[in-house]
């Protein structure tokens, strides 16, 4: 690794810690402007609206900040293990978003022990084992909101079982990704249909040359039939680093330089490292060239 690699990844390990700092101090100052409720005098009726308009925060933000800010207020050990790094700003602020929320639906009052176990169940862990903890220990179900359709028992099961399994907790998500993949699919339907002839010369899977012959057609659609087998080759899964989110299709050549959809040319990266082989290839600049939305999770483009 290059020296100036190494300097920029020092660099970046000593500023989390100040951001750490920083987090702690900034939560400190916000427990004596509400407890003083000095934002009153610039004209707010309520820290969130001088924490958005005053110090630029976005409204989740400024919300996840307050959340944080009132569990440290009521339970001194948060800043210490904040600063550790036993515990996230984003996990501690979600477990007071999900016990206000509990309080507000059920008209009920979370007992202190119950809040201390749930810090000391959270510490150490993701946002998203402690979300998982959190819900299960205050007994939060998922609720899936639609406006034209109504899900019966049976398919909320089977959503459920598909959301553990892809390692996604919010079933909104999960159902925009299968809705927007159907809807893909039934286009690529169409466009093999109309343009199998041409699909056929360039998806050939014994070929190893990742060349274009000038005569045929060149298009980005990567065939059903050469996605599906790809993905089953990777089971499903980065071939890089494993994981099973985000996945994307890479062409090992570039299609842009004369790449073929073939089984030898294309694999299965997550996000990150389809960004980090694109960079690795063209050099830092790539994005220049190429936009940034080419090289998101197909579910968020």
């Amino acid at each position: 690794m290059k020296n100036q690699d190494l300097e920029l990844l020092n660099n970046t390990k000593f500023l989390v810690k100040k951001e750490k700092e920083y987090t702690i101090q900034i939560l400190k100052n916000l427990i004596e402007i509400e407890r003083k409720k000095l934002f009153v005098e610039l004209g707010f009726t309520s820290l969130h609206g001088y924490c958005v308009e005053v110090l630029g925060y976005a409204s989740s933000e400024a919300y996840l900040r307050i959340s944080a800010m009132r569990i440290m207020r009521d339970f001194p050990l948060v800043q210490n293990n904040i600063e550790k790094g036993k515990l996230s700003l984003t996990a501690v602020g979600e477990l007071q978003m999900q016990i206000v929320k509990k309080e507000k639906e059920e008209g009920i009052k979370i007992p202190k022990e119950i809040k201390i176990k749930l810090l000391k169940e959270i510490e150490g862990k993701s946002t998203r084992a402690s979300q998982a903890i959190v819900k299960a220990e205050l007994k939060i179900e998922e609720k899936i909101k639609a406006s034209d359709f109504v899900l019966n028992e049976e398919s909320v099961k089977m959503l459920k079982q598909l959301a553990t399994k892809m390692e996604i907790q919010d079933l909104n998500v999960l159902v925009q990704m299968l809705a927007k993949e159907k809807n893909e699919r039934l286009i690529e339907d169409k466009q093999v249909k109309r343009n199998s002839p041409a699909l056929e010369k360039i998806a050939k899977p014994n070929t190893r040359d990742c060349t274009l012959h000038p005569r045929e057609k060149i298009t980005r659609y990567i065939p059903l039939k050469i996605r599906r087998l790809v993905f089953i080759r990777a089971n499903y899964q980065c071939e890089k680093c494993k994981s099973k989110k985000y996945l994307n299709l890479d062409h090992i050549r570039p299609f842009s330089l004369g790449g073929i959809h073939s089984l030898e040319n294309i694999r299965v990266l997550c996000s990150g490292c389809n960004q980090r082989e694109r960079v690795k290839f063209f050099g830092e600049n790539y994005q220049k060239h190429f936009p940034a939305e080419n090289f998101l999770p197909r579910a968020f483009r």
